[in-house]
Formats: structure tokens, C-alpha cells, sequence
């Protein structure tokens, strides 16, 4: 069985997924747990403040982004809109969905997942 390329896009300062921070939820998960499912090839991207995702095409079959606000990703992902690859995301914390919103089209995002319900999106 073929394995589904995963480009996992972070900001090398994103203190979440470092190991080294109080909450290392989204660390086990996103670190640890997603290279344990034998379906998928997990490839952690970890960026500047700037990063050309033309760099991806042909690489991979998803990219998944930490987050759909400023933090914890690069402040611009070049070409994103181009690559012709889906793009899923966690949803960010509630208390950023202002500026989430306006990342959704500019990261052209297919999806979104998190373990919040339903009625917050």
C-alpha cells in the first residue's frame, strides 16, 4: 500500500512543538503520534519567518499545517496558493479566529480538524 506524503509546515520557534514546554499535547500528537500510523510519511517542515512551498510539488499528497493563525507558523508561505496540494490545518484557539479567517483563503486551506466541536467553526 502506497503511503500518503505529509509536508507537516511549523515555525522552527513554535514552542508547542518543541518537547519542551508545560503542554505537550499537540508535541505527542503531531511529533510522536502521527509517525506511528503506518498509512502516512510524516516530513516535519520547520521554517523561517518566510517559506517557498514550491519547494513541495511532486514531493508530497498533503500539507498540514500546525495552525491557521500567526502562531507558531511562518509569516508567509510563497506560493501555497499554487501547488495544487491539499492543505489541511488545526484550527487555531478561538481567541485568534479574527485573523484565522483571513489566513483561510491566503493559505488556500481544504480542511480543517481539532477537538473542538463542531459548532465552533
Amino acid at each position: 500500500m502506497k503511503k500518503i506524503r505529509v509536508a507537516f509546515i511549523f515555525h522552527k520557534n513554535n514552542i508547542f512543538l518543541t518537547g519542551n514546554h508545560f503542554d505537550n499535547t499537540y508535541y505527542n500528537f503531531f511529533i510522536k503520534a502521527l509517525k506511528r500510523n503506518q498509512n502516512l510519511e510524516i516530513v516535519n517542515i520547520l521554517t523561517d519567518d518566510i517559506f517557498d512551498c514550491s519547494s513541495l510539488i511532486g514531493k508530497f499528497d498533503i500539507i498540514l499545517l500546525w495552525e491557521n493563525s500567526p502562531f507558531g507558523m511562518p509569516k508567509e508561505l510563497i506560493g501555497i496558493r499554487n501547488v495544487e496540494i491539499p492543505v489541511i490545518c488545526k484550527v487555531g484557539d478561538p481567541v485568534r479566529a479574527k485573523k484565522s479567517k483571513s489566513l483561510h483563503e491566503k493559505w488556500n486551506i481544504s480542511c480543517y480538524f481539532h477537538f473542538f466541536h463542531e459548532d465552533f467553526f
